[in-house]
């Protein structure tokens, strides 16, 4: 009997991502530091954060991700407004508005409304949940994916 482990693999995930993201909504924002959902905000300074992972909005306007001091993403937003701030859109849009609500950056993932999760992962990867729908982690995607099938191939 033929076993898929890519369809193995690809039906766990799926299903630990709806496991998380109902984790994830059911929880009150203030129990966890790595999480903001649907309606709520990333003011300026302000941050999700794991381990030595840091996702912040930060005074300059530009949201950037950080491992320790080390910039991994950033929105290059720099100096385009001022109190800005990340918005969870109902329609699964994540958007940083100025304090003048003119619109600063868009990730361009907006769809049908419902609840939304933008996690901060433990490995660094911040991913929009209602399924996976944007993520800064495609590279370790890629190197998952790539140890796995290199570790089936040397055990037929």
């Amino acid at each position: 009997m033929a076993f898929n482990i890519a369809s193995a693999g690809t039906s766990a995930t799926l299903l630990s991502s709806s496991i998380l993201l109902l984790l994830f909504i059911s929880c009150s924002s203030t129990s966890l530091t790595n999480v903001l959902k649907s309606g709520e905000k990333l003011f300026s300074g302000e941050s999700l954060s794991i381990g030595s992972y840091k996702f912040i909005m930060q005074s300059d306007c530009n949201l950037a991700l950080y491992d320790n001091d080390n910039a991994m993403w950033a929105t290059n937003t720099v100096g385009l407004g001022t109190q800005c701030r990340l918005h969870v859109q109902p329609d699964g849009e994540l958007i940083i508005f100025s304090g003048l609500r003119r619109m600063i950056w868009r990730s361009e993932t907006g769809g049908g409304f419902g609840k939304y999760a933008l996690v901060l992962h433990p490995n660094g990867n911040v991913v929009l949940y209602t399924n996976p729908m944007w993520s800064i982690g495609e590279l370790i995607q890629i190197k998952i994916t790539h140890a796995l099938s290199n570790s089936t191939s040397e055990n037929p």
